[in-house]
Formats: C-alpha cells, structure tokens, sequence
C-alpha cells in the first residue's frame, strides 16, 4: 500500500567517478535543516543531491506515503500510475536528468529506489491536491481495488469473485472530496512600508505535522544553464512545494494556496514542472508569470508574492486554472493568507465562505494582516518580519492566545470552540498542523541567496509528538509519524 523505501544506507563505496560527482556537493546540518548546495549538470547535481540527502528522504518517503494512505485509502501504486499519466511527454530533458540523477544518488547511498518513484514523489502536491478530488475520485473503483482487506489472522469470511457483484461504485455528491487545504501566511513589501526602500520578503508553512516535519531543506543549485536558486523543500524534490524561492536574476517568490480550488484539468503541464523552469530561467516578474502560466492545469492554485530586487518592484499573482489576478506596485506591500482578492477566484473556481469570518483562520489572518502592516508600515525589515511571522494575536479573542486563527497557527493548541465552517480547513479540536517553520529575507539576502529561516515554527515555540498524543489521543493513529520538533533559532542560511 504504502511502497516503503528499502536498503541500508552507505554500506557500499561509491565508484571513482561517483565520488568525483558528489565531492562537487556539500551538506551542512544547522538548526533543523538539510542545508545542500549542489552543481553542474543535470544528471550530476541530481545525483549529488540524492546521494547526500539519502537519510532524510528514507524516512520523509516512508511516513508521508503512510500517511497519505491512511489520510486518502489510495494505495501508492495508483499514485505512481496517475502521476505517470500526467507527466508523459511533459518533463523537460534537463529536469528528467535531474530527477535521474536523484534516483541514481540515492541508489548509490543504498536505497532502492527508481525514476519513476521520483517523478510521484515531486508531484504528490498536485496528485494528492488537485487531481484526486478532481478527477480521480469520480472514478475511484479504478484507482482503488474494490473488495475486502482482512486484518485478522482468521480465514476471510468471503472471497473477491463472490462479492464482485457489489462493486456499484459512489455518486460524486456522495462521495468523501476534499480539496486543497489552506497552507502558509506570507507578505512581501517594498518602497515607504520598508525601513531602507528595498524589498523585504516573509512566508511560513502551514500543513499537517506529519507532512510539514519533512520540509526541512534548503536546496541551492548552481546549474549549468539558467540562474541559480536558493528555495525551502523536501528531500529529493526539484521544486520548492512549501514555495520560498530566491534566484540569481534578483527574484523572490512565494505563495500561499487558496483554499478550496481544484479545478484540475488532464492535459497540461504539472505545476512542479511550471514553478521550477519559471525560477530557474524568468529574469523578472513579468517572465516568471508567463512561464508559470504556460501549460496551466489548475494543478497547485495559489496566490504568488513576487519582489524584484533590480527595480523593487513587487506583485501579486493570484493563479486559478480559468481565472487570474494580477497586481504590481513600486511601494507598498502585499499579504497572503489563502483566500484571493478576487471574487472570481473564491465563489466560481473556489468555494471559500471564510472571507470575512474572523472565527475563521483566514478571516482571522486577513484581518491580523492588515492590523500588522498599518503598524509597520515603513518600518519593516528582516527583524520586524520575523516577528510578524511569530505573531500569536487572536483577533477574534482580541488577545495573544495561540489558536489556528494567528498567523503563526497553532491548530494543535485550539479546541476549536468556535467553528463556523465545519468544512475548513483542519476545523477539528486540536489537529496536529499549523506553521512548521518561517522565511524572510531583504533586498540583500535576495541578491545574496541567502535565506534567513527557523525550522519547527516561526514562534519558535516547540512541538513534544509524545506529549501531544498523551493529551489527545484520538490522534494516536498518527503517532509512528508524528516528529518531536525542538525549537530551533532563526538561522541565516548563505548560499553553498
């Protein structure tokens, strides 16, 4: 169900040639993080890259597709199926070497492991987001063997041909759709709102502890074509998937997801795909827009913060499938909080009630937003966004109160007491999900490459895996997967 990865870590000797490759890498530890700096080709950064992220892949591959199994009842080997499908004809060369080069490092560090599973691992996003609630769940008999699954150690009390009858399949009204959850806060200013004119950019990630545990990496890549980048990602990713990127043409990005939208359509080009080229090869707003754009499939909708350090301009690109929004200013600033300004984005391609519901968290955080940069404004800096970034006001309490409604969410502290939608995002007592880390970075720190990040939460308040299920333990299903997280310091992390 689940295709656990498999093999003993670094028990055989690289050849010559390998290790000419990966003595070309280097891997430093610091706070929480996987910092890798990788180069050269295609082929041969991939294999730097897995070769020396091996550990932290082995155990990120085996808890989140377990998870994702006991979280959807799809089996990996109808993710692999479906992301096969999608991506056909559609991964450039440069970035199937890449992810070649992936596999073939960390085979060399002893696991087993295959392109093929690469190309799902990277896009799982997508997969899990977008095209199951999309498409695959109208049709799940085909995804998912129907039939019975004994756990017990007696016979079965009937066999598959006896029951094949019953396979009648759900309507699509009836049938259990989840989209896209709400994930990350994130602002971007520039010109008067900033203490020196530059631009300062910030973003954390919300997600499920179980998933977010294992965006643990700062990945920097000197190609041998394009511009080089320093992004936020998970081990054996080629792409960011929690989205903060920095790039040698003087760009930074991120974004948050909009909840609620899944209008996935077959055809197009995977968003992972899109997000890498446009980062790598866009030398400013305008060309990573149409880059990201081109071949869109609905696949990852989120609203984008962009700052170019070569003019400080910034913008806002909320991305649906159908619709887009766009908005640029050279002083000012931006927010992000999972719910687009434009209405056509959250009532026609979305279906977003939470707008103006401060019971809700992105109500809640869209207010808290606007509350923080009428107090900032024109003071903000790497500093003052660290702490934006840490903040734990609760506007529907009117106090500091950690709960899912700050921006540093903490939905494992909240008894949810007040819920209005019950089909928001994680409205469940004390769900283990929220921030998992925090990114900001000025002007400077973008033309540097350098990322100024805190692994755990952007508050740096702790996470204990054993207490929390000790206190809730309906959540002891999760708990083989469930990390303890430290906290950890705010860390600058300069390009390698």
């Amino acid at each position: 169900m689940t295709a656990p990865v498999t093999g003993e870590l670094y028990k055989t000797k690289l050849t010559a040639e390998q290790q000419q490759i990966a003595d070309q890498a280097k891997l430093e530890k610091k706070n929480g993080w996987w910092h890798v700096g990788i180069k050269g080709n295609a082929f041969d950064r991939g294999f730097q890259y897995g070769y020396l992220i091996a550990p932290d892949f082995k155990l990120a591959w085996k808890d989140s597709w377990s998870m994702t199994y006991l979280t959807t009842g799809v089996p990996y080997s109808s993710w692999q199926k479906a992301a096969l499908e999608q991506t056909k004809d559609k991964i450039p060369t440069e970035l199937r070497q890449e992810m070649e080069g992936i596999a073939k490092g960390l085979n060399a560090a002893g696991l087993h492991v295959t392109l093929a599973d690469i190309i799902t691992w990277n896009d799982m996003i997508e997969l899990t987001g977008y095209w199951w609630p999309s498409v695959g769940m109208h049709n799940y008999t085909k995804w998912v063997d129907p039939g019975l699954i004994n756990a017990s150690a007696f016979p079965a009390p009937y066999t598959k041909a006896e029951m094949d009858s019953n396979n009648i399949g759900l309507s699509k009204n009836s049938a259990n759709i989840e989209g896209a959850k709400g994930n990350c806060s994130a602002f971007i200013a520039t010109g008067k709102a900033t203490d020196n004119k530059g631009i300062v950019i910030g973003h954390e990630t919300f997600n499920d502890f179980w998933s977010g545990q294992f965006s643990n990496v700062i990945l920097d890549i000197t190609p041998d074509k394009g511009y080089k980048m320093a992004f936020q990602t998970a081990p054996g990713m080629i792409e960011s998937g929690t989205d903060f990127w920095e790039t040698g043409a003087g760009l930074a990005v991120v974004e948050t997801t909009l909840a609620n939208v899944m209008d996935w359509k077959a055809g197009g080009i995977p968003e992972f795909i899109r997000v890498r080229e446009a980062s790598q090869y866009a030398n400013n707003i305008d060309s990573w827009i149409k880059l990201e754009e081109k071949g869109n499939n609905g696949g990852y909708a989120n609203t984008w913060l962009i700052g170019d350090i070569n003019n400080n301009h910034i913008a806002k690109f909320g991305q649906g499938r159908v619709y887009q929004y766009f908005n640029e200013l050279k002083s000012g600033y931006f927010t992000g909080e999972n719910v687009s300004v434009d209405p056509r984005l959250r009532y026609i391609e979305g279906s977003d009630v939470d707008y103006n519901d401060i019971r809700q968290q992105e109500g809640a955080r869209r207010l808290r937003w606007i509350q923080l940069m009428h107090k900032y404004n024109g003071k903000i800096d790497v500093a003052v966004g660290q702490k934006m970034l840490g903040d734990t006001y609760d506007v529907y309490l009117n106090k500091i109160d950690a709960s899912s409604r700050n921006i540093c969410a903490e939905y494992d502290k909240d008894s949810q007491p007040y819920v209005s939608d019950p089909a928001a995002v994680w409205n469940v007592p004390f769900t283990p999900a929220g921030s998992v880390d925090g990114k900001v970075a000025n002007s400077n720190d973008i033309k540097n490459l350098t990322i100024s990040a805190r692994f755990g939460r952007a508050n740096g308040a702790p996470f204990d895996a054993k207490a929390f299920i000790k206190a809730h333990q309906q959540w002891g299903w999760q708990s083989g997967y469930l990390l303890s997280r430290p906290s950890e310091p705010w860390t600058e992390m300069k390009f390698i």
